[in-house]
C-alpha cells in the first residue's frame, strides 16, 4: 500500500471509527460468524477478525468491496502502523480496528436493543 493509499485508509476508518460510534452505520451479519458489513454507497465495507495461527492471535481487518462483492482491497492495521487515528490518538489503529469489529457486531446482532428489552420485562 503506497503512502496516499494509507492516508486514505487512515481517513476511511477514523470516518467509519466515527459513524459507528454514533450508530449511522447500519452494521449486519454476515455468513461469516465473524465478519459484518455494511453498505456506504455503491460499496460494502467489512470487519473481519480472523485468527493467525503463526502468532496464535486474532486480528481485525477491513475489506473493501464493490458492488458486486468484489473485493477492491484490504486495509490491515499495519499498514496504517506508522499513522496515528485522528478519532482517538491515543490509540493504535489495531485497537481502533478491535474497536470497530466489536462495535459492529454489537449493532448487526442487536445487542444494545436486547439489553434495553430485557430490562423493561424484568
Amino acid at each position: 500500500m503506497n503512502d496516499q493509499d494509507k492516508i486514505k485508509a487512515a481517513r476511511i476508518i477514523d470516518r467509519l471509527y466515527q459513524k459507528t460510534s454514533l450508530g449511522s452505520i447500519a452494521w449486519e451479519e454476515t455468513s461469516d460468524k465473524n465478519a459484518f458489513q455494511a453498505n456506504v454507497g455503491n460499496y460494502i465495507v467489512q470487519v473481519v477478525k480472523e485468527y493467525d495461527g503463526e502468532s496464535e492471535d486474532w486480528y481485525s481487518k477491513i475489506l473493501l468491496r464493490n458492488y458486486d462483492g468484489t473485493l477492491i482491497d484490504e486495509i490491515l492495521p499495519g499498514h496504517l502502523r506508522d499513522i496515528k487515528p485522528s478519532e482517538r490518538p491515543d490509540l493504535h489503529f489495531w485497537q481502533i480496528f478491535d474497536e470497530l469489529h466489536e462495535s459492529a457486531r454489537r449493532y448487526a446482532l442487536g445487542v444494545d436493543k436486547a439489553y434495553d428489552e430485557l430490562l423493561a420485562l424484568l
